[in-house]
């Protein structure tokens, strides 16, 4: 997914510079580039990457983020204009099993196990995590607007 998007980025840049360039000054072709959001997604997707190499409590802050990210991206675009049901419904299967896999994150084994993370502290992570994913939310929305 990341080579994905990377490429799909490259794309749209390349059609965007073509279209839009300056032959003769090369900084007006970077900035144009650097208007247009397209390797944003291949950014946040270096996010959980990241945190799965990582197997300390920066990995698991990482990987955490990510899926409160892609909760909040999916449940802001159905509280702002309300879908179809049968959307309605992949919406929420698909927030069930996001809810599923933060729940299985915070799960004793993988969480003393693997990330070496106490009951304690893994609370107070669960906080840092999701003010990471708000403000990825947050910073995501402003990019698009």
């Amino acid at each position: 997914m990341f080579v994905f998007s990377i490429i799909n980025g490259f794309q749209k840049s390349a059609f965007y510079s073509d279209t839009l360039s300056n032959p003769d000054n090369f900084l007006s072709n970077y900035l144009l580039i650097l208007e247009r959001p397209y390797y944003i997604p291949a950014l946040v997707l270096l996010i959980p990457i990241t945190g799965i190499f990582l197997n300390n409590k920066i990995g698991w802050i990482l990987i955490q983020s990510y899926f409160f990210f892609l909760i909040g991206n999916l449940i802001f675009p159905i509280i702002q204009d309300f879908p179809p049901f049968s959307n309605l419904i992949i919406s929420l299967v698909v927030l069930f099993v996001l809810i599923l896999l933060i729940v299985l994150m915070n799960k004793k084994s993988i969480r003393i196990d693997t990330y070496n993370i106490k009951k304690l502290s893994s609370n107070n992570l669960n906080l840092i995590s999701i003010l990471i994913g708000i403000t990825l939310v947050i910073f995501v929305a402003l990019i698009k607007n």
